[in-house]
């Protein structure tokens, strides 16, 4: 090994070190939340129990949004529960069941899987609207991009798929 090759081993390293202390894995670097109070980026996310606790609530105020479109403290509950504010994120969860006519189930179960992200997409767009104003848009009637979504949970029960997806808060 040739000297530079040291040195871009040994800058690789600090830098790995650097990027695990900022994101709370090896102490220190927090960021402030708004008490004041130093918390590492892991501290807001839900995790574990609490995320199964959350998708069950969040799919039950959206069923019953989807029979009740029109009902704004449907919209008002769903955001308490679906938008924190203080981690800066926001959760949804979407369904998609798998086309009779599929050639064959895994073919299914990716149209299945790809319904259920666009379902989330549209009510993760929802939400970051009602969380501005609950009264409007109305269900259904929105347009936007939602960037930075990631799939935090997947689970397939027969011909469906339900996922939970969360995105930044803008």
């Amino acid at each position: 090994m040739n000297p530079t090759t040291k040195v871009h081993c040994r800058g690789l390293v600090v830098l790995g070190l650097a990027v695990l202390v900022c994101y709370g894995l090896v102490g220190g670097c927090g960021r402030k939340n708004e008490q004041g109070s130093t918390m590492t980026p892991r501290e807001g996310m839900v995790t574990g129990g609490d995320r199964k606790g959350l998708w069950q609530e969040i799919d039950r105020l959206q069923a019953r949004i989807r029979t009740e479109p029109t009902n704004p403290e449907l919209r008002r509950a769903l955001v308490a529960i679906a938008v924190d504010t203080v981690s800066r994120r926001v959760w949804a969860a979407g369904r998609g069941l798998v086309p009779p006519e599929a050639v064959s189930r895994p073919v299914g179960l990716q149209a299945a899987q790809r319904a259920a992200l666009v379902d989330a997409y549209r009510w993760l767009a929802l939400l970051m609207r009602w969380s501005q104003d609950y009264r409007s848009p109305d269900f259904g009637s929105v347009e936007g991009s939602v960037p930075g979504v990631v799939t935090v949970e997947a689970d397939t029960s027969g011909s469906e798929v339900r996922v939970l997806v969360e995105a930044p808060l803008p």
